[in-house]
């Protein structure tokens, strides 16, 4: 009689592929495509901006989320065809001081541009940009009517 002790191949590869899935849900809210990233910036000045940019990003999606389904096109254009838009006041923090903008485009569901903007879609992407450090943190992501 054969015992079977251990995992098959199949199962271990399994388990990985689910454990990195999970892992990658976990963290892709602190991902950030960083450009530009100067020589002299701190792990804690890339820290302090991923943060702020965080920050930035729930203040844009709770003001989208707030427009009204009536309106939400005529405003959506109004926005893509303003872009970029100044966000927040600038911040100083850790003795650097970072500013904000925004980006708006209407796109539709296969990300294809949407210059009516009623398919509901609009890809916003928020930047924090330290110009001593000359460097730019740039977040986007796609806000629909009904949510994220």
């Amino acid at each position: 009689m054969m015992s079977s002790k251990g995992f098959t191949l199949i199962e271990a590869l399994l388990t990985i592929v689910i454990i990195s899935t999970a892992s990658l849900a976990i963290f892709a809210p602190y991902i950030v495509s960083v450009r530009g990233i100067g020589s002299h910036l701190s792990p804690t000045g890339i820290s302090s901006a991923s943060a702020l940019i965080q920050k930035e990003a729930e203040i844009t999606s709770a003001y989208l989320a707030s427009i009204p389904d009536s309106t939400w096109a005529v405003t959506m254009k109004g926005l893509a065809h303003g872009s970029p838009v100044i966000g927040s006041a600038d911040i100083k923090l850790n003795g650097a001081t970072y500013t904000f903008l925004r980006t708006y485009e209407c796109v539709k569901k296969d990300f294809a541009n949407d210059a009516s903007c009623s398919s509901g879609f609009i890809r916003v992407t928020v930047n924090v940009t330290d110009a001593e450090a000359k460097t730019s943190l740039a977040l986007p992501f796609i806000k629909t009517r009904s949510g994220i």
